[in-house]
């Protein structure tokens, strides 16, 4: 596991929307069923010990910093929030 192979590491993930093409229908992109299975898991495989886990349900992002890291936590949360950003469009407020 890669948490193993570097104490240092913290990650995220975006529960990407999924799309019918035989209906075509789009789940809408917040709240989305991959968020929430992915939440489960990982919630069940790394404990509050060793990650802070942080989620919005809006955009159906979920990130895990590693409590114990050489950066400050609020810096890490704003570079990943912003990296995470930069590679997926936000679900505009309806």
């Amino acid at each position: 596991m890669f948490s193993d192979r570097d104490p240092q590491s913290s990650f995220g993930f975006i529960g990407a929307n999924s799309f019918n093409p035989d209906t075509g229908i789009e789940e809408p992109k917040n709240n989305t069923k991959r968020w929430r299975i992915y939440k489960h898991a990982v919630l069940n495989e790394y404990g509050p010990e060793t990650f802070k886990h942080a989620s919005d349900k809006f955009n159906s992002s979920y990130i895990l910093l590693r409590r114990r890291t050489d950066i400050n936590p609020e810096q890490l949360l704003d570079n990943i929030v912003d990296t995470m950003s930069n590679f997926y469009d936000k679900v505009q407020p309806q």
